[in-house]
């Protein structure tokens, strides 16, 4: 969700992506049964920052004002930080009790290689990646649009296509990784035990909406990482978000068949129609998971990682935000269903530490909601006792 867009409020665009399943049986499906995935008994739970991104907002300006045109068109919904504070943040997590077990950060193409065989921020990305290797969480690495202006033009070069643009995307990303592991020393045990590989954010609604495409991609990123000699956990499947339930079965069902690899990767958010009825867009979430778990829809891919998930009704300056968040936590972390998947990601947590204040009527719809998803406020010198007092609620379970 880094470039949004809130295409799951717009029913209309998915229309237009494809309702494939045309011919499913609608049967229902039991949402409170219990399910074990491998030995998990509860999710690896986390959040999802745009701490990369935060970083270079920092650094460009000031550091590199010959590249300061790489910002252009990049999203601005995140806070110009730097990499010293993403690690104060992730320490914090620690020295209050509450460790984060899985973190997912998102990288544009064109912030890694903006112009065809030129790297100028290698250096400031792995200052951001090491804060993560040196506390040694488990990062999801998701790579996203908006792409460097070259990659048309090489695409066009060797003949056009989206299969040809699948193989470029994945050269990009598989080089980055090999330089950052080989060039400038990312621990390679911390890369093979907690670093998984995003090859793209929201394949469906920023790339293409056939399935096979997805499947290219993610297989040429793996033979390419394979290729460079770079370590890691695992490869996901690209993600994909809609606000139609069943997309979710047709979308994995397709890719498989098209020879995709990577474990099944959703992002739930909200749809228009559902307001803050909590209870009932969690009851949706929950099956679309059980769908997808199901060994008769999808054999042997019962895996699954939900990459981002969020509720961004609270609203600027709403007093009762935080009432509305802890709802919505409390009924994630107590639904059976959802905490059986692999991974849960909340976006935005941090959200409104975010130094943006503005609304709709006064900056872009994108970057005055994206202040709405999370009640944490890191404006306050006590960011510890807000994560304790306020964010958590009891009985939290992050971890097995």
């Amino acid at each position: 969700m880094i470039r949004r867009r809130y295409i799951y409020y717009k029913s209309w665009v998915l229309i237009l992506i494809g309702g494939l399943c045309t011919s499913c049986e609608k049967t229902q499906i039991d949402n409170k049964a219990a399910f074990k995935t491998e030995s998990n008994e509860a999710a690896l739970s986390g959040f999802n920052e745009l701490f990369a991104l935060s970083h270079l907002s920092f650094v460009v300006p000031q550091y590199y004002p010959q590249h300061a045109w790489v910002m252009q068109g990049v999203p601005q919904n995140m806070p110009a930080m730097p990499a010293s504070k993403a690690a104060d943040l992730l320490y914090n997590f620690e020295i209050n009790g509450r460790h984060a077990d899985v973190f997912r950060d998102i990288l544009p193409l064109k912030t890694i290689e903006p112009t065809e065989g030129v790297f100028p921020f290698d250096s400031e990305l792995f200052s951001v990646l090491q804060k993560y290797q040196q506390r040694n969480v488990e990062l999801i690495l998701a790579f996203s649009k908006p792409y460097p202006s070259w990659i048309a033009s090489k695409v066009q070069a060797l003949g056009g296509g989206m299969a040809v643009e699948m193989d470029v995307v994945a050269n990009v990303i598989s080089y980055f990784l090999a330089r950052q592991r080989i060039w400038y020393g990312l621990d390679s045990t911390w890369m093979a035990e907690k670093l998984k590989i995003e090859p793209f954010n929201e394949f469906n609604a920023e790339v293409s909406g056939d399935e096979s495409y997805a499947a290219i991609l993610d297989n040429a990123v793996n033979s390419k990482l394979d290729y460079f000699g770079v370590p890691r956990k695992e490869v996901l499947a690209s993600s994909i978000i809609s606000s139609d339930e069943w997309l979710y079965l047709d979308w994995w069902t397709n890719y498989y068949l098209a020879g995709g690899p990577g474990t099944p990767n959703i992002h739930l958010y909200p749809m228009e129609s559902e307001g803050t009825d909590i209870s009932t867009i969690v009851s949706r979430w929950e099956t679309v998971v059980a769908r997808l778990q199901n060994p008769t829809s999808l054999p042997n891919h019962n895996r699954i990682v939900i990459g981002e998930i969020g509720f961004p009704r609270a609203g600027l300056g709403d007093g009762g935000a935080s009432v509305v968040h802890a709802a919505f936590l409390d009924t994630i972390f107590n639904s059976i269903r959802i905490q059986s998947v692999d991974r849960v990601v909340y976006w935005r947590i941090f959200s409104d530490w975010l130094t943006i204040d503005c609304t709709d009527a006064t900056c872009d719809p994108v970057t005055a909601r994206e202040t709405t998803f999370g009640y944490l406020n890191f404006r306050t010198d006590t960011p510890e006792s807000q994560m304790m007092t306020r964010f958590f609620p009891v009985g939290f379970w992050w971890t097995h």
